[in-house]
């Protein structure tokens, strides 16, 4: 336990982006590559500021697939600090992705980073409609 804390209080060197483009392969790149990533000035000019509810339920279905995952979102959602975790995989995983996007749109994160996984994956993605 003493190694996680020293772990944990270690500085985190951040890659550093602007803007939600290319969200979903960033994403990607950091959790393969085990790289702690820093995205400002998410839509900072749109009328609705920040981090869209489909990007949110991406990064909880990454937390579900990873162990030791760590986000931080600042209050009006236009900045993202990710720490991936190690990708674990497991059984029995559901995720709601909700109506916003399409699944593939979850797809397209989920299968490059499943083939990495340390356990097989069983995941259940679903878009329950209201």
């Amino acid at each position: 336990t003493f190694y996680c804390r020293v772990l944990d209080a270690m500085p985190t060197n951040y890659v550093n982006f602007k803007g939600a483009a290319d969200l979903r392969m960033r994403l990607i790149c950091a959790t393969l590559g085990g790289r702690a990533l820093r995205i400002d000035d998410i839509r900072v000019n749109d009328q609705n500021p920040g981090v869209r509810d489909y990007e949110a339920s991406l990064l909880r279905l990454l937390d579900k697939l990873t162990n030791g995952m760590k986000v931080e979102i600042n209050e009006t959602g236009t900045t993202l600090k990710y720490k991936p975790g190690i990708v674990t995989g497991g059984r029995r995983i559901s995720h709601d992705c909700g109506t916003a996007r399409a699944i593939g749109y979850f797809l397209e994160v989920v299968i490059p980073i499943c083939l990495f996984a340390k356990k097989p994956v069983d995941l259940t993605l679903t878009d329950r409609k209201s």
